[in-house]
């Protein structure tokens, strides 16, 4: 499937990991572009068997390799049981804004036929949790650093200053100009070398949301939040480029900024734990659940409409 046909591509590609929430989301997918609007377990098996056959080395979990194909079919069965049952999970934990069912039989996935504001938001997070399908990328990734805005807005108490470092109507120019208006409005000094930084460079250094409450006074130290968007598994290691250690050789800090990271996965195992606790640092990590609990369908997509639009219009025979 090409770039032509919709948002959505290369959706015969599976997921380069077997971690569990990168398939459901994949699943997902599948079922929202699939002609029927229906994913079974049986469609999700057949696709991994057709993958094996082409070579795609992924789809084979290292643990069975050796086994015969019996044993292997038995496990790949109770892996797909295990994708449906975080399905079966996230149907029962977003409730209302789970834009899918899971069907009795705990095996068949199906789309709700009418989406509300919620259902479409959830749409974009998908998306935008899956960039290695879809096209363009870089709407997508605005998207929903546009979206992480007005939750963090959500997170601040009435009169607090939330802000995009880089694509924001605050912070213009150059990094370095950019990082001498955000010093001088939390109060701080610039500690950065203004030849260290090229003209041309309109970067972001890993800050992507700034967020303060307001005092009253101009001094230094108050409550801060610096926060990074980041819309792929490398997020583990990006979670760091906002923190206020990565920070410091910037600007000083009177009182350190909290970190957070917004990512549009839903890392959550069937337990409702994190997937992977021992992923996450010193970090508040907002995943696709803590998003849509302080998003509603009053939010809108606000520029982003298209995109969910189109993804809901394409229509493929992929199963």
């Amino acid at each position: 499937m090409g770039a032509a046909d919709g948002p959505l591509t290369d959706l015969d590609r599976t997921p380069p990991s077997t971690d569990p929430h990168l398939w459901a989301d994949y699943i997902e997918l599948l079922c929202l572009v699939n002609a029927d609007r229906v994913v079974s377990a049986y469609d999700v098996k057949d696709r991994i068997r057709e993958r094996r056959d082409v070579g795609e080395a992924q789809v084979e979990p290292e643990d069975i390799e050796g086994a015969s194909e019996s044993e292997k079919d038995d496990q790949r069965t109770l892996r797909v049981d295990d994708w449906f049952r975080h399905l079966k999970f996230r149907a029962g934990t977003f409730g209302d804004a789970y834009p899918f069912e899971v069907l009795p039989d705990g095996e068949t996935l199906i789309a709700k036929d009418s989406l509300t504001g919620v259902h479409r938001i959830y749409v974009l997070l998908l998306l935008a949790s899956a960039l290695r399908y879809v096209v363009p990328r870089h709407k997508v990734a605005d998207c929903f650093e546009s979206l992480s805005e007005r939750a963090l807005r959500r997170m601040m108490p009435v009169g607090a200053e939330v802000h995009r470092f880089q694509r924001g109507t605050r912070y213009t120019g150059g990094l370095f100009e950019r990082i001498k208006r955000l010093a001088a409005d939390l109060g701080e000094r610039v500690t950065a070398v203004q030849r260290d930084y090229a003209p041309q460079n309109v970067g972001d250094d890993g800050l992507d949301l700034v967020g303060w409450v307001p005092i009253g006074d101009q001094l230094a130290g108050r409550l801060i939040f610096f926060a990074q968007c980041a819309c792929t598994d490398s997020w583990v290691k990006k979670q760091f480029s906002s923190s206020a250690e990565n920070w410091q050789n910037r600007m000083t800090f009177q009182a350190r900024p909290r970190n957070l990271c917004f990512i549009p996965f839903s890392f959550r195992g069937t337990d409702g734990a994190w997937h992977r606790q021992s992923d996450i640092a010193d970090t508040v990590l907002m995943d696709r659940l803590r998003l849509l609990l302080l998003l509603d369908g009053a939010d809108g997509l606000e520029g982003c409409e298209e995109i969910v639009d189109q993804v809901l219009q394409q229509q493929e025979g992929l199963t």
